[in-house]
């Protein structure tokens, strides 16, 4: 059961990770563009990987395993949340950042995100976690080796905000750290 609990910190430090990256976003001065576009490109992929591994180690063996209405439910939920989660995605990556609708449809996935993580930390990963801990035993480490292969990706390789805040307003570069 110790490593089922693991799996489930994998997935709880990756909210603790994402709800960071949107607050800060919302709190990006409005002259730091290169950095917002930089925090938002960095949030669309910690979404989109943490998506993948939990509707491939988690809510696939959840669906194929559960056998209440309620529980399945849940399952379904999550999956549709996914979706909803990674079409407002679709919609925001193409967008500049100064867009006057970019406010708005980041809220509206910030939303739909904080939902999303509440009910499945409240609702679904105990659920999950008494029924398939076995499961998550067993997968708990592929996990982990998931999410360093997709971070690998081209797509996702270099990701990572270039610019930060600068105390006095606006952005500056971020200094390379020495190797």
């Amino acid at each position: 059961m110790k490593h089922s609990i693991r799996a489930v910190r994998i997935l709880l430090d990756e909210h603790k990770k994402i709800r960071g990256l949107v607050r800060q976003i919302e709190g990006i001065d409005h002259r730091a563009q290169k950095m917002k576009a930089g925090v938002c490109a960095e949030l669309f992929m910690e979404l989109e990987i943490h998506s993948l591994i939990e509707e491939k180690y988690v809510y696939a063996p959840a669906e194929n395993l559960f056998e209440e209405e309620d529980e399945k439910a849940l399952i379904v939920e999550s999956f549709s949340d996914h979706k909803r989660i990674g079409e407002l995605i679709a919609v925001l990556r193409p967008m500049n950042v100064v867009d006057p609708q970019f406010n708005a449809k980041f809220n509206e996935l910030a939303d739909e995100v904080e939902l999303h993580i509440t009910e499945e930390e409240s609702e679904v990963l105990p659920v999950i976690q008494n029924r398939i801990g076995d499961i998550l035993h067993s997968v708990y480490q592929e996990m982990e080796v998931e999410r360093a292969t997709l971070l690998q990706q081209p797509q996702y390789r270099d990701i990572t905000a270039e610019n930060v805040q600068n105390p006095s307003g606006g952005e500056q570069m971020r200094t390379k750290k020495a190797a």
